[in-house]
């Protein structure tokens, strides 16, 4: 027995406002995922699955990157400090998109323990 689910099409606009807002803010995100990677969900792309997830873990990567990127940059100029320092121990301590900006903060005031 075959289950066939209905997918989302990744265009479709929210009809709330919050979500909107949300979705228009990530729009970018979704552009570019939608050009790169390919959706192995519909037929015509299910013998890419394997390009699927590499593409996805390469866009992890990046995304990584970035993230340890923009906590250097934030702790050189924003906070005074040096970047290098905080984007290092932000990647030492897995740091991830969720809480970036916990991360600066509490490395800023040196209070290393909280983040156990």
């Amino acid at each position: 027995m075959t289950r066939t689910t209905a997918t989302q099409w990744v265009w479709a606009v929210p009809s709330t406002w919050l979500r909107f807002i949300v979705w228009l803010i990530s729009w970018p995100l979704i552009a570019v995922m939608f050009v790169t990677v390919p959706d192995c969900r519909q037929s015509r792309w299910k013998r890419w699955f394997l390009v699927t997830f590499l593409t996805s873990i390469a866009w992890i990567g990046v995304y990584s990157y970035l993230m340890v990127w923009m906590i250097s940059i934030i702790g050189e100029f924003g906070l005074g400090r040096g970047g290098e320092r905080e984007g290092k121990k932000a990647e030492k301590k897995g740091g991830d998109g969720r809480d970036w900006f916990t991360v600066v903060y509490v490395y800023s005031m040196d209070q290393h323990q909280f983040l156990l």
